[in-house]
């Protein structure tokens, strides 16, 4: 997801600690020794896990056609089971929800991704479509922005830079992702404070939304030579006036493109992921944005 940091509340939170090339509008280093916080997370940590979110590009990178059909039939209920060792979480994706996870020896990553996976499986009673597998690798969308994360049709999960870049920042902090979360969820002031998680659950919107390749945004449309526009035109058209809709997206979300468009709002494909994460948190939805959620078929949950 491009961030504006022009658009963020609390601009100071994202003062970057680590080099980043994602940021289209980046803000001068702080350089300045901050006071050690409780539990032995400095705030110039805290900067740094901002940075990476505020650094976030794209997320919902579509890459390459494919199905969608999920080569493992999955349980309606699955009960999440924290592993211990690495060979246990990998293990876990792989007999209980069809995932091969290649994302190195990032244990806490492992249990993070698996609950993320068995909660969507839950919710939608076995019939959710999950990655084949999962990376750790950088992601580019057809129109050249980079992403946080990304899904594409081959049915694989890549978590980009940024995100292995707070891992790391854990990591030099002894803290697991679950902690770093907290941590920015607590100082950031951001309105989008569950953007780690709700970028996972934003890619399995895309993953269970069946032609969201006709729905991107019109730059990526266009950079694949797709000639056929007009869901995302008449997409933009439902949404151009609606304030209901404009103003939860603005309230919730702190994604914006160079041009000031609230992400969300960019295109079908955009709205329906993230509506997606926010249903999947727990979050309730105005009437006006479930309407156009199902009308451009949302994935049902529940």
């Amino acid at each position: 997801m491009p961030t504006n940091f022009n658009t963020l509340p609390n601009r100071n939170i994202y003062q970057p600690m680590i080099n980043t090339s994602t940021v289209s509008n980046p803000v001068k280093k702080e350089t300045a020794q901050q006071p050690q916080t409780e539990k032995g997370i400095s705030k110039k940590a805290l900067v740094g896990i901002g940075a990476s979110l505020a650094a976030a590009a794209t997320v919902g990178i579509l890459l390459a056609k494919g199905n969608f059909r999920q080569a493992k039939q999955l349980a309606e209920h699955i009960d999440f089971k924290e592993a211990k060792t690495m060979d246990e979480a990998v293990q876990f994706a792989k007999e209980n929800l069809g995932v091969k996870l290649q994302i190195g020896d990032n244990l806490d990553v492992a249990n993070f991704l698996n609950e993320i996976f068995v909660d969507v499986n839950n919710k939608m009673k076995g019939k959710a479509v999950l990655p084949k597998k999962v990376k750790m690798q950088a992601t580019n969308a057809t129109d050249g922005l980079e992403g946080f994360a990304s899904w594409n049709t081959k049915r694989v999960l890549k978590l980009g830079s940024d995100f292995e870049a707070i891992v790391n920042i854990g990591k030099e902090k002894r803290l697991t992702l679950k902690e770093c979360i907290e941590y920015y969820k607590e100082f950031s002031k951001d309105k989008d404070p569950n953007f780690i998680t709700r970028a996972i659950y934003h890619e399995l919107g895309h993953a269970n939304h069946k032609n969201f390749m006709k729905m991107r945004r019109l730059p990526e449309l266009k950079a694949d030579g797709n000639k056929d526009t007009h869901l995302t035109e008449e997409f933009l058209q439902d949404v151009k006036d609606n304030k209901v809709v404009h103003d939860f997206f603005d309230k919730n979300t702190s994604t914006r493109l160079d041009d000031g468009t609230i992400y969300s709002l960019s295109s079908p494909a955009e709205f329906v992921a993230d509506t997606f994460s926010f249903k999947m948190l727990g979050k309730s939805i105005p009437e006006e944005v479930e309407k156009i959620y199902q009308k451009f078929g949302g994935p049902v949950i529940g």
